[in-house]
């Protein structure tokens, strides 16, 4: 049997860390494939600059060309798709029968995990892995979120889709944090700028 990894977020933009989560999963947790689901809008995150999803597919699909072993799914950005993760993961499920099918996701997001829609579902569905993430520490022994999750340890990133949002708006170079691909398109679509005046 297949085991998929499906790696879900905004992705706005994609940026390093997202890519080596995806490796180390390969790596580590044995999957043949890792899935990017790029979010319409996450709905515990609301507010923000977030790219039309447009623009944040094309940045992913440019950051993935070269990556072995990874698919995109625009389920999300479908008109009618889903917008809660375990709707995103049953809808996966039937499309992709015979597959095992687990939830990847960063230590921070764990943290955000009781706030999720049907947490308790999607842990004992589908199973979750969890990349570590630097700065980010690791929930308690007894945690009953933890207990029920694999963890990967691994990951020298500590990047985030703010800090590379935040370092743009600066004028402050982005080209160790982001492919070359992801960091042109930026720049040829000027996304992330604040507004002139």
């Amino acid at each position: 049997m297949r085991r998929v990894g499906i790696l879900g977020g905004s992705f706005n933009p994609v940026h390093y860390g997202h890519l080596h989560m995806a490796l180390l999963a390969r790596e580590e947790a044995d999957f043949d494939t890792v899935i990017f689901v790029p979010a319409r809008r996450p709905p515990h995150k609301q507010g923000g600059e977030l790219a039309p999803a447009a623009a944040r597919l094309a940045m992913l699909r440019a950051a993935l060309r070269e990556e072995e072993r990874t698919e995109v799914s625009v389920l999300e950005l479908e008109a009618n798709g889903p917008r809660y993760t375990i709707e995103t993961l049953t809808r996966l499920r039937q499309d992709r029968p015979g597959e095992e099918l687990l939830f990847l996701m960063g230590l921070d997001s764990l943290l955000e995990l009781p706030g999720w829609r049907e947490p308790d579902r999607l842990v004992e569905e589908f199973g979750v892995v969890v990349i570590d993430r630097p700065g980010c520490p690791r929930p308690p022994a007894g945690d009953p979120w933890a207990a029920r999750c694999r963890f990967v340890e691994g990951n020298p990133f500590a990047i985030s889709s703010s800090l590379v949002r935040r370092r743009i708006g600066e004028g402050l170079p982005i080209r160790h944090l982001v492919p070359p691909a992801v960091e042109e398109y930026i720049k040829s679509h000027d996304l992330y700028r604040p507004p002139a005046g």
